[in-house]
């Protein structure tokens, strides 16, 4: 880098030295529908299901971890998740206190959380 301005005799630079090693910055924005959507297809169920009050485990499943994803992921309140989600923002706290909990004790929720944030920073 050092050579490379010099030689072209231009300024060390935050914007030059990202030109000259080819950085480019990800500058994906994470949103609560995107994150949703990522879950819904890993759990082969639709977003209006995990939208839905439908208590099914496979549902209630993809939901807790949309709920702990977009949590975790974003700068989303516990109330407005749970507008996004039609629940109260007190089960969504319970939802992310339950993936949390299961994350540090069942290798294949941990697992599926891990896959899941690649797909999303994908």
């Amino acid at each position: 880098v050092s050579a490379f301005t010099s030689i072209n005799e231009i300024p060390v630079t935050i914007e030059n030295v990202k030109k000259i090693i080819g950085y480019k910055e990800n500058r994906k924005t994470l949103t609560p529908e995107g994150i949703i959507d990522i879950v819904a297809s890993f759990y082969n169920v639709s977003v209006d299901d995990i939208k839905s009050t439908n208590r099914e485990a496979s549902i209630a499943k993809a939901r807790n971890v949309s709920a702990y994803l977009i949590k975790d992921m974003t700068n989303e309140s516990f109330p407005a998740i749970g507008s996004i989600l039609n629940r109260k923002h007190t089960t969504i706290m319970h939802s992310c206190d339950k993936i949390k909990q299961d994350v540090a004790t069942d290798r294949r929720i941990a697992q599926e959380i891990q896959e899941l944030t690649e797909k999303i920073n994908a």
